[in-house]
Parts: C-alpha cells; sequence; structure tokens
C-alpha cells in the first residue's frame, strides 16, 4: 500500500499526473489550489486506488472524461465536492455504482 496524502498544504498548480505510480492505494490532494482538469492519463496507475480525496480545490472540466472511472476499479470512496467540474452524468455516485462513500456535492460550475 502507498499512501499519498498532501491535503490542506495550499499548493497551487494543475492536478499532479500519477500514471506511474503502480502500487497507490490512497490519495488525498484535498483543500488546495490545484486547477486544470485531470490528466488524460488519470486512472491509468489506478486500479489499486481505494480512497480518493480531491476536495474544495478549483479542478474543472468533464468528470467523466476518456472513462476515467473504468479506469480505477477499486475506488470506494471518492470526495470531489466544492470543484468546477461538469458532466452528463454529474458528479454523483451514479456514473461510479461501486462508490460506498465520500462527497460529491456542489462541485459543478
Amino acid at each position: 500500500m502507498i499512501y499519498f496524502d498532501v491535503s490542506n498544504n495550499s499548493l497551487i498548480g494543475p492536478v499532479p499526473d500519477f500514471a506511474a505510480a503502480e502500487n497507490l492505494t490512497l490519495l488525498d490532494l484535498g483543500r488546495n489550489q490545484l486547477t486544470g482538469e485531470l490528466p488524460a492519463s488519470f486512472g491509468a496507475a489506478g486500479d489499486r486506488i481505494v480512497y480518493m480525496d480531491m476536495s474544495r480545490n478549483r479542478i474543472g472540466g468533464d468528470i467523466n472524461q476518456g472513462g476515467a472511472w473504468d479506469r480505477v476499479p477499486s475506488l470506494q470512496y471518492l470526495f470531489l465536492q466544492d470543484n468546477e467540474l461538469e458532466g452528463e452524468q454529474g458528479c454523483g455516485n451514479d456514473g461510479v455504482s461501486r462508490i460506498v462513500g465520500g462527497g460529491v456535492g456542489g462541485c459543478y460550475k
């Protein structure tokens, strides 16, 4: 298991690309000032991610871009609230039915 938690650190800039983090299980980037869209490679290394928190940033773009959620099959806890995401399926558990906990409210522009 690999945990990467840099929450609440006033980080500024684009969402980092974790494509090479093969054993990542927990990713917490919440409560920073990250901007831009999820990287195109988002989820490429995510087959083991169980917990992901990107809440309270300024992340934008399509929440469903390129079938990102299909590439994170182990994901159970997802926090995306208070961002600027958009998408047809919405920022909810509707598009990711296996999510058992988290928060996605207020993630739209």
